[in-house]
């Protein structure tokens, strides 16, 4: 089964090339929750996002379901090992608390190489 990736904000300008870019890699899941208690439902075993490994991260989803703060980070599924983020810096992404679970933080997302390798990595 191939790793799970889950775009949590709004894809513009790639909607096509992001299932293109990692076809054969991942499956590309796309947000699909209401507000931040649908989405920790999501990530808890058995839920919908239960077993993702990686998530891409901008910041129009923060209305829906706010910043990636210690409880949202907390409430990840052990399987997620990264987070990218097209926002500059780490304002909306607690990078420490995702650091000591041992995920990685990849701020100011701009290059299509960058997610491939972190998903064959894992």
């Amino acid at each position: 089964m191939a790793p799970k990736i889950l775009f949590c904000g709004t894809v513009r300008w790639a909607k096509k090339e992001r299932f293109d870019m990692f076809e054969g890699i991942a499956e590309v899941l796309d947000l699909d929750v209401s507000d931040r208690a649908d989405l920790f439902a999501a990530f808890a075993q058995g839920g919908k996002y239960s077993d993702i490994v990686a998530i891409f991260r901008d910041n129009s989803v923060n209305e829906r379901i706010g910043p990636f703060d210690r409880e949202l980070v907390d409430a990840l599924p052990a399987s997620v090992k990264w987070v990218a983020s097209n926002g500059a810096g780490y304002d909306n992404v607690d990078f420490g608390r995702l650091k000591e679970r041992g995920a990685f933080l990849v701020p100011m997302l701009i290059h299509s190489c960058i997610p491939k390798i972190g998903v064959k990595r894992f």
